[in-house]
């Protein structure tokens, strides 16, 4: 909550208290563990339910209800030299979960009601009310992702 907050605070106070704003993240940074780049786009409700080592880059968009666990990193990933090095970040859907150390890199998209697993490493889209899983993560619908590993 109050990584959430820094962040909102932040926001309102860099155009005006640039220095002030510095200094909200870099304290809320040392009290909560989460980096949350002040450019990031987040909606409404974004629930960080355990705050040490997550990371969100500037260019991450998020829609609202997000729920993220600890060590989650939403970057950006490099594209090939014929882009010129460009960034892209994710695009995050409504009510999406993303489990502790997932990382989920580039210009994604995840769905609505997308669930992204424990550890994942998502380097492509996720569609809506699916489950995406492994290294890299490859994707379920969420009725399949009980019966992952039971050799059936």
């Amino acid at each position: 909550m109050l990584a959430c907050f820094s962040f909102r605070l932040d926001q309102r106070l860099r155009r005006k208290h640039p220095v002030l704003a510095s200094f909200v993240r870099r304290l809320s940074l040392v009290l909560t563990g989460a980096e949350i780049h002040p450019d990031a786009r987040i909606g409404p409700g974004l629930k960080l339910a355990h705050t040490m080592g997550t990371v969100v880059g500037a260019g991450t968009t998020m829609g609202s209800e997000v729920t993220i666990y600890q060590g989650v990193t939403l970057g950006a990933a490099r594209l090939g030299e014929g882009l010129a090095g460009r960034e892209s970040y994710p695009v995050v859907g409504d009510r999406v979960t993303i489990y502790a150390g997932a990382m989920v890199l580039g210009g994604v998209s995840v769905g609505e009601d997308a669930i992204i697993g424990g550890n994942a490493v998502v380097l492509d889209d996720v569609p809506p009310d699916s489950v995406a899983v492994g290294i890299p993560a490859r994707v379920l619908p969420r009725g399949d992702a009980c019966t992952v590993g039971s050799g059936g």
